[in-house]
């Protein structure tokens, strides 16, 4: 099933696996109204391309102090380092200038989610990131109406996960005083393949559980 999700590709639902990624891809058209110039589209049809990457939970940042944060991160660990490589080039080569490939960032894929109410509006309230869902059993990752739910609180370092992301773009200034186009996934969904053993205690009844913010 790992090596399926892992190579999985529907070119007719726009969804490639990471390895998988239609080679093609570029960003999308710029448009007055549903404008896709900063996402990643398959310039055939115009449309965004979601990926699929499967790998271990790493490190989550949802909430602080019980409060959803504005920016959630996802931080997974692929199966294979070649992948993990693979997404560090990508984001790398899709950036303007395009940037180095650092061993930190070439063993991980962080996806980032904003959590605002309304997404054109970065100053609303942030909203708990609820696109979670349980597929371990073999035939449910459906259609999201059909995944049984998962909550995400419940989510924790080991798991294994589908995670499933857009690549999008932004501008940053950099030291020199110009604008530099940064690439960076976007959390779409999160599905739990199988549930990790629970972290060890550290003898003080606290959960040694690195960079868990929920």
């Amino acid at each position: 099933r790992l090596r399926k999700l892992s190579q999985y590709e529907n070119v007719k639902a726009n969804i490639y696996a990471l390895a998988k990624l239609l080679p093609t891809a570029t960003w999308g058209q710029y448009k007055p109204v549903n404008d896709r110039s900063k996402i990643l589209c398959d310039p055939a049809t115009g449309d965004p391309i979601t990926i699929w990457a499967v790998g271990k939970i790493a490190k989550m940042w949802f909430t602080k102090r019980g409060i959803p944060e504005k920016q959630a991160t996802l931080t997974i660990v692929p199966l294979s380092k070649t992948l993990a490589q693979q997404s560090a080039l990508l984001l790398a080569k899709f950036s303007n200038p395009v940037l180095s490939v650092t061993q930190q960032t070439s063993h991980v894929i962080r996806a980032i989610k904003w959590q605002n109410s309304k997404s054109d509006d970065p100053s609303s309230e942030a909203i708990l990131f609820d696109a979670v869902y349980d597929v371990r059993r073999e035939g449910s990752l459906k259609t999201y109406s059909e995944r049984p739910l998962w909550n995400l609180v419940d989510l924790k370092p080991g798991d294994l996960v589908l995670l499933e992301m857009k690549m999008t773009r932004y501008s940053k200034k950099h030291d020199d005083n110009k604008w530099h186009s940064r690439a960076q996934y976007e959390m779409i969904a999160i599905s739990l393949l199988d549930i990790a053993d629970m972290p060890e205690d550290d003898g003080q009844g606290n959960m040694q559980i690195d960079g868990l913010a929920i």
